[in-house]
């Protein structure tokens, strides 16, 4: 029997217009009350992906940032996983000025997001505004601010001709010593190479006693991989990537089509 089901939030859990559709809920408060542990696991802060456990009050925990910070909800406390090399921010920080009118350059703390003033005319702006919609607080200088800070994930928004040139840069200067990966097709994600949402998800299993085999995990794109090797069943919708599809031991409905309320029928409430 599983015991914790690891969710995605944008085009898993979420439909198209950010939403969790009733069907879902109601799929996913059966499994808890069954006694199934739920967490929201996702590249999005804290702050981002709030509104969305406020409407999911049985969640017990969350994993954001990419596996950089837990949020354990009944305690009201968060655990630092990892913390981004500044090497990484200092970098970005002066390619992303280049194209600052074609790309936003963001970088988070335990909860929220950090863009610089300057990208206040940016395209990636619009489409941070687009798909996120939360307020973002503006600094003068990103590597500043996070010089004495915890930094939990960077990510640059934009349009993908330019995220690849900037992709390209990066890792000429770091080569493998960096993680880039799109969690979206207009967002780019950088990370410590060890950085991942299977190591939130390890630290939720610690504290619950949860064994890999107790494990079931839904994702769709390349930053969910290593959760859904993590668990026991890795599952993608129909809608994922095909990197993520290849490694999936099943693929389930796509998220418009309730696909996650499905993969719990089949094999939680069965």
């Amino acid at each position: 029997m599983y015991k914790l089901v690891s969710l995605d939030m944008d085009n898993t859990t979420l439909d198209n217009n950010h939403r969790i559709s009733a069907k879902t809920r109601e799929t996913l408060e059966k499994a808890h009350k069954k006694g199934v542990r739920i967490i929201m696991n996702t590249g999005r802060t804290h702050n981002e992906s709030e509104k969305y456990l406020e409407y999911l009050d049985f969640v017990d925990y969350s994993v954001t940032s990419n596996g950089s910070v837990v949020y354990e909800r009944k305690s009201d406390r968060f655990y630092r996983v990892n913390e981004l090399n500044m090497d990484y921010v200092r970098a970005a920080q002066k390619i992303c000025r280049k194209y600052k009118d074609s790309v936003l350059f963001l970088v988070a703390d335990e909860t929220r997001c950090y863009m610089e003033k300057d990208y206040v005319q940016s395209r990636g702006l619009e489409l941070f505004n687009e798909i996120i919609g939360i307020e973002l607080e503006a600094v003068e200088d990103l590597a500043g601010h996070f010089e004495k800070r915890f930094a939990g994930k960077s990510v640059i928004m934009g349009d993908r001709s330019i995220l690849e040139k900037i992709k390209d840069e990066l890792h000429e200067i770091f080569g493998e010593d960096i993680q880039l990966r799109y969690s979206l097709e207009s967002a780019l994600e950088i990370l410590n190479p060890e950085m991942d949402k299977s190591e939130g998800l390890k630290l939720i299993m610690e504290l619950c006693g949860i064994k890999k085999e107790e494990v079931m995990a839904i994702g769709d794109g390349e930053n969910d991989i290593g959760m859904l090797k993590q668990a026991a069943l890795g599952i993608a919708v129909a809608n994922a990537c095909e990197p993520l599809k290849k490694i999936a031991d099943y693929i389930t409905l796509s998220n418009v089509e309730d696909g996650v309320a499905h993969a719990i029928e089949k094999f939680v409430l069965a």
